[in-house]
């Protein structure tokens, strides 16, 4: 774990180097006065991914913002943590079934170059068609709750996440491999959480 936290050091200089001559978006989040250092360990990795994507069309997103942008502005507005599971929600959720869930929204919008409007705050419908607690009580097993809200595509693509994960981990607890176990462990208990979460904003603003 010491080998990975020098090398997590070493990417938060870079980026903390590179955040005052370069013009992509996290950065001005990054030298913000209101972000704290927590806050920008974990805005350095999206400010390096930002460098190499906005170098190529193939990684344009679908999302506006963008799902690197949008995963910033959450943990600027709302915390590490929240902000951390609400950008991993969006993750799942730029699937190739994205478009088609959109415009069955009650005012679906979009930016002027076609992108879904997707931000941190939507609001919430006048009458919800699902109830968002049974949902998340779905949410038990990956990708339930999300089907249960009518985005079935959603929720497979959250079950492979989640388990792709759970059961890396615990392949490398056998292999007698703990921190490479712990780390993938923790990531998917976030694609979990996040799917708990995603479960509960589908059913309330979507």
């Amino acid at each position: 774990m010491k080998g990975i936290t020098r090398y997590y050091f070493l990417l938060f200089l870079i980026a903390e180097s590179f955040s005052y001559s370069s013009p992509f978006p996290v950065d001005s989040v990054i030298v913000d006065k209101e972000t704290n250092i927590l806050e920008k360990c974990f805005l350095c990795p999206i400010a390096l991914w930002q460098r190499f994507s906005y170098n190529t069309s193939m990684l344009n997103c679908q999302f506006a913002p963008s799902c690197s942008n949008f995963m910033a502005q959450s943990i600027s507005t709302n915390g590490v943590l929240p902000g951390i599971i609400m950008g991993t929600d969006r993750i799942v959720r730029c699937n190739p079934a994205a478009y088609s869930y959109h415009v069955k929204h009650p005012n679906p919008k979009f930016h002027s170059d076609g992108r879904i409007v997707d931000t941190i705050s939507p609001e919430p419908l006048t009458h919800q068609q699902n109830n968002p607690h049974l949902g998340r009580a779905l949410s038990i097993i990956p990708g339930l709750g999300r089907a249960y809200t009518g985005k079935t595509f959603d929720g497979i693509f959250s079950f492979i996440f989640v388990f792709s994960f759970g059961t890396s981990s615990i392949q490398y607890y056998e292999k007698g491999l703990p921190n490479e176990g712990l780390l993938t462990g923790l990531v998917a208990l976030l694609f979990w959480t996040a799917d708990i979460y995603g479960t509960y904003r589908s059913a309330k603003y979507y």
